[in-house]
């Protein structure tokens, strides 16, 4: 009896096999057959008991609930949230009990109990809105049927639940909006917007092109942003509850991106404007992602991005403004969950592309000459579509890095404001470009060469090259302000390569003012993405560069490979030194 008064109390602990809880809103909707996927938050309890004891029950309790926010705000880089916690609201709770009423004595030590909650697609997503914080949460607690502590609860650990517009195994479309508009100052308008997937802290890269403006003027600035509109949703309708006093906002701009172009126009003059834009966070920004159609939200939130033409006459000192506003889908900052898993990877049959493009290399190593002649031309035909094909897969395997959340970043982290980088070993060839980049790091340290600058030029959706010569050759050499600066002529590839450097490195992309460049800092180095042609780098660029790295597929054609070649070791300083990769052998020029 003593024994049992001295011992120490018993504890009971959560612990979850995700952090996060996919839901999917679309499944609601009419479909032929049953879903094709529950959502579930699975755990394990685990119970200490110093001595025996007789329970009465063992139970866990999963509560979902809003918190009216007071006020939020930003210190320096930090994100503040006030809370009314008086002012809550129940969405969720449901209880699961353990048989443990039958059992005579539970015996001393560790017991554990799994759990299995089913959670329904309308669940409200979790996370922080301007309104409102939604919280969910798991807790355990038991009752004793005997002695002076007859209670015994644990720690609420906290999980997310969040809704996502992809079905299971879908993989996210690219975010691609075209726009025709006809301005009465301007002329006529096109746009052009995309993302490899448009999400919260997404970038996506902008064209405008004004065809013949009807009189001279001058473009001072190019402006994009997100607004959101907030509809609340009162919880209890019978009921005067505070938090159903919050007011609708109408539109807000959630963030706003100005490029200050000053641009001259004449009457008639074609103008064609490029640039890249980021997408607000939901840390510190406080945004939230668009209220998809059967999510059980307090607060439905909707989307339109703008671009905003800031422009004044040569007539006139005032500046006018012409806004062209779209309807979007902002969704989560991921799009997958843990049933998209790659498939097995087996033997490629003979006959599949890969035999088709070792063929295509066979015949044009075989041709005598590479004058245009028939033989040739089909030769390098054919070759130029493996090498759109190359291009496309790049662009797959960008994406699918970036989007999966298998072994990224946790939910826990991201709300947090803690960064955890994506994996890129998922990418199955990527102990081929470790070797490779370990090979040129290790040749180009053998002849003085200096990694200070480096320009890699055709780096695409998929610059792994970059990435890992920044990652594990230079920075760890303690080489200090370097600068790695991607180049590629695909404005969409460019926007997928960086956006994938900086989930690889679990960093934050930036666009400097002034600059052309968006960047990515990591340790005492920077990564710097520049869409442009390499016969159009300007000379200072390139002479700054240590070295400069041009991809294979870089120029088509041997004509085309020469005059990029020659255009660079032109402005190249001495001893700078260019590496052109070839698929049969290693060139160096200086």
């Amino acid at each position: 009896m003593f024994a049992k008064l001295l011992a120490p109390p018993a504890r009971l602990h959560v612990q979850l096999e995700q952090q996060a809880v996919f839901t999917y809103p679309t499944l609601l909707q009419p479909l032929t057959g049953p879903p094709a996927h529950e959502s579930a938050l699975r755990g394990l309890v685990k119970l200490e008991l110093p001595t025996k004891r007789k329970l009465r029950s063992l139970f866990v309790v999963i509560r979902g609930e809003n918190a009216k926010v007071a006020e939020v705000g930003r210190n320096g880089n930090e994100a503040w949230a006030h809370l009314k916690g008086v002012e809550t609201d129940v969405t969720m709770e449901r209880r699961l009990d353990f048989e443990v009423e039958g059992v005579e004595e539970m015996e001393s030590g560790e017991h554990v109990f799994e759990f299995d909650f089913p959670i329904p697609h309308s669940t409200a997503a979790s996370g922080p809105t301007r309104f409102l914080q939604t919280r969910h949460t798991v807790t355990a607690s038991l009752e004793f049927a005997t002695g002076r502590l007859t209670t015994v609860s644990s720690p609420s650990v906290r999980f997310w639940v969040v809704p996502l517009r992809n079905q299971p195994t879908e993989i996210p479309e690219t975010f691609e909006l075209s726009y025709e508009h006809n301005s009465t100052e301007l002329g006529p308008l096109r746009i052009h917007l995309f993302s490899p997937q448009l999400t919260l802290g997404a970038l996506i890269h902008g064209s405008l092109f004004i065809a013949s403006p009807p009189s001279p003027l001058t473009i001072t600035s190019i402006r994009l942003f997100l607004t959101s509109s907030h509809r609340v949703v009162p919880a209890h309708p019978d009921v005067d509850f505070p938090i159903s006093h919050l007011a609708d906002t109408g539109s807000s701009p959630t963030v706003s991106e100005f490029d200050s172009v000053n641009k001259v126009l004449d009457a008639g003059q074609e103008w064609h404007y490029k640039g890249i834009f980021v997408m607000p966070q939901c840390w510190p920004d406080h945004a939230e992602p668009t209220t998809l159609a059967g999510q059980d939200s307090r607060v439905n939130t909707t989307h339109k991005l703008s671009l905003q033409i800031r422009f004044k006459s040569t007539s006139a000192s005032s500046i006018k403004a012409t806004t062209i506003s779209l309807p979007v889908v902002v969704d989560s900052c991921v799009s997958m969950d843990e049933s998209h898993r790659l498939p097995p990877y087996t033997e490629i049959p003979p006959d599949t592309e890969v035999r088709k493009i070792l063929d295509i290399y066979a015949r044009i190593d075989s041709l005598e000459t590479l004058d245009p002649c028939p033989e040739t031309n089909e030769a390098f035909a054919s070759f130029t579509r493996a090498g759109e094909a190359e291009g496309r897969l790049e662009a797959h395997w960008s994406k699918l890095l970036v989007t999966s959340t298998n072994e990224s970043r946790s939910w826990l982290s991201y709300f947090s404001g803690r960064k955890e980088p994506v994996a890129l070993s998922r990418f199955p060839y990527l102990a081929n470009y470790a070797a490779l980049v370990r090979l040129e790091a290790g040749l180009l340290k053998a002849v003085g060469a200096t990694l200070h600058q480096v320009i890699f030029i055709g780096s695409g959706p998929l610059p792994l090259s970059s990435i890992l010569l920044g990652r594990d050759h230079i920075e760890p050499a303690g080489v200090r302000g370097w600068e790695i600066t991607s180049v590629d002529l695909d404005s969409d590839a460019l926007v997928a390569g960086a956006t994938l450097t900086s989930a690889a490195l679990a960093s934050t992309l930036s666009r400097p003012a002034g600059k052309p460049t968006i960047e990515c800092k990591y340790g005492s180095g920077n990564f710097a993405f520049l869409a442009e042609s390499a016969l159009n780098l300007k000379p200072a660029l390139i002479a700054s560069a240590g070295v400069v790295m041009l991809a294979a597929l870089v120029g088509m054609t041997k004509g085309a490979k020469l005059e990029i070649a020659l255009h660079l070791i032109s402005s190249m300083s001495t001893p700078n030194w260019l590496r052109r990769r070839e698929s049969k052998e290693r060139r160096w020029n200086w």
